[in-house]
This record gives structure tokens, C-alpha cells and sequence, in this order.
């Protein structure tokens, strides 16, 4: 009835153990839990160097967003799973920048905690093996005497993947049984004007507002990628490009799973959040800046 990874009905076992099995009390896990997803988004804004103006933004954005909000006041997993995936990527990004031991380990613990309290965190582990990828080619370009397979974050990633697996191995077996059980999902299948409504859910509110304009909901989700990838034309960064990977590839992704099981529904890919939250953070700072800049040219020749 319920195909979540037993992680997650562990978490809750515990914490009602300690904190005891009053509303207040069960709803508390997934408030505190998301809230992680706050600091993240700020932590990865400045580590992929936009800036205090955008992580201070994305952090907001998190912290306001309706959606969020809603998952944090329902004791179920979705929204601990938020809050520890974009913990996850914050850890993945800053141990490809700095190659350490420690960063790698604590990157490990926290994607484990995430595949431990939903399946589809699967996504968000192969957009990372991406975006370790594009880092190793980049900086083969960078340097023609590199062979981009011997970049250290690459080979890092994939010593910590392989170890990792010893640890899947009941979360596999669990996929494992799940696949012969005859599940079929509990939502629907994959459906382009689902696809499109993504945007309204992940940008206002899950269950979507019934009464905002249907036809400006279908334009949200084609208006953030469109500025995600005119964001990384222009700019060429780290964070426009892994913010065009995660909104290209998670619902592609799910579409494709969706076609065997009915579970096309936003939440299944919160995951995607911090992505809109950059593009959102990102393009507002650069706005900014290029206005700064724009007054101080006006202003020069009058001073």
C-alpha cells in the first residue's frame, strides 16, 4: 500500500519513541527536517559562487514556498526527503571542489539517508554523476594535458558510489521485491498537460490552486526551464548548469518510469526544488548586479 523504503518508516518509529505520537509532535520530523533544505540552499548558492544576495534569496524562497510548507505539516516523508536531498547536493558540490576525505563521507551519509527515505532520490544520484562528468570535461578543456577520466572529484564519486552499494544492499532487495510484487502505482501515468501543471505545483502550491488561470499554470514550468537555459547561455556557470540538468532530466526521468507505473505526480520529484529556487535566486542577483553596473557607467562620467 505504502512502497516507501523502510528508512523512512524507521525515522518515524524512532522519533515517536522520543518525542511521543501527539499531531504535534509527528508533524514536528518533517518541519525540522525540511527546514534542513533552508540552510542548504544558502550553503550552495555561495559555494557555487553567486553570491550572499542569492543564497540569502534561495534560502527565503525555500522557506516561504507553499508547497514545502504543505509536505512539512504531513507526516510522511516527502518533505524530510527534501530537506536532506538538497543537503545532499550542497555536500556533492562542495567535495568536488575540495577533493577531501571528509567532505566525500559526509556527502555518502547524507545521499544514503536520502535513498533510505524515498526510492526516487535515484534521480538526484545519477544528476550528480552528470554534473561530476561536465565538471571532469571542463576541466579537461581547461587543461589539454588532463585525460578527463583521471579527474579526482570522478574518481572520488565513483569509489564513494561503489562503497555506497554495500550499504543499498537492503535497499535493493527491497526494489527487488517491490518490482515482483505487482505495484502499479497509486496516482496516474505520464500526461503533457501534467507535465506542464509541475511548474504551478512546484512554484505555489501541492494540491495546485484551483482557481489560478489554467492557461498561465501550462507557461510556468516551459518559463523556468526557458530562463534556466537562457541563464546558462549567458553565464556559463555551475549552478545554471546543474539547475538546466535537474529541471531536463528528473521529469524526463519520471515520465519514463511513469510509463510503467502511475506515479506522475510533482511531489515525486521535489527533489527538483533547489534547481528552481537557483534559476530563481540566480537570475534576480545578476539582475541586480547588471543594474549596479548600469548606474555606476551612468554615473562616472559625472563624477
Amino acid at each position: 500500500v505504502e512502497p516507501h523504503p523502510f528508512g523512512a518508516f524507521f525515522a518515524f518509529w524512532v522519533w515517536k519513541s522520543v518525542a511521543g505520537e501527539s499531531e504535534f509532535a509527528m508533524r514536528m520530523l518533517p518541519a525540522l527536517l525540511n527546514m534542513l533544505g533552508a540552510a542548504a540552499m544558502y550553503a550552495l548558492a555561495r559555494r557555487l559562487r553567486l553570491g550572499v544576495l542569492a543564497g540569502l534569496t534561495a534560502a527565503v524562497l525555500w522557506a516561504i514556498n507553499p508547497g514545502l510548507i504543505w509536505h512539512s505539516q504531513d507526516v510522511r516523508n516527502y518533505a524530510p526527503w527534501a530537506g536532506l536531498s538538497a543537503t545532499a547536493l550542497w555536500l556533492l558540490v562542495r567535495a568536488a571542489d575540495r577533493n577531501r576525505r571528509i567532505d566525500w563521507v559526509l556527502y555518502a551519509v547524507a545521499e544514503l539517508l536520502a535513498l533510505y527515505l524515498f526510492f526516487l532520490e535515484a534521480f538526484m544520484l545519477l544528476v550528480h554523476g552528470l554534473y561530476i562528468l561536465w565538471l571532469a570535461q571542463r576541466s579537461h578543456g581547461a587543461a589539454a594535458d588532463t585525460r578527463w577520466w583521471r579527474f579526482p572529484p570522478l574518481r572520488s564519486f565513483i569509489w564513494v558510489c561503489s562503497a555506497c552499494l554495500i550499504f543499498l544492499i537492503p535497499w535493493l532487495y527491497q526494489v527487488y521485491r517491490l518490482a515482483g510484487s505487482g505495484y502499479g502505482g497509486t496516482a496516474e501515468g505520464a500526461t503533457l498537460r501534467g507535465l506542464l501543471n509541475f511548474g504551478t505545483e512546484w512554484l505555489l502550491t501541492i494540491p495546485p490552486a484551483g482557481d489560478f488561470p489554467p492557461v498561465l499554470a501550462m507557461l510556468l514550468l516551459p518559463a523556468l526551464v526557458g530562463a534556466a537555459l537562457l541563464w546558462q547561455w549567458s553565464s556559463r556557470s555551475r549552478a545554471a548548469t546543474l539547475a538546466v540538468m535537474m529541471l531536463l532530466l528528473l521529469p524526463l526521468l519520471l515520465v519514463l518510469v511513469s510509463t510503467r507505473l502511475d506515479v506522475f505526480r510533482a511531489r515525486y520529484i521535489l527533489a527538483v526544488m533547489p534547481a528552481v529556487f537557483l534559476v530563481i535566486a540566480g537570475l534576480t542577483a545578476d539582475a541586480r548586479y547588471s543594474l549596479l553596473r548600469s548606474i555606476r557607467r551612468l554615473l562616472l562620467p559625472l563624477l
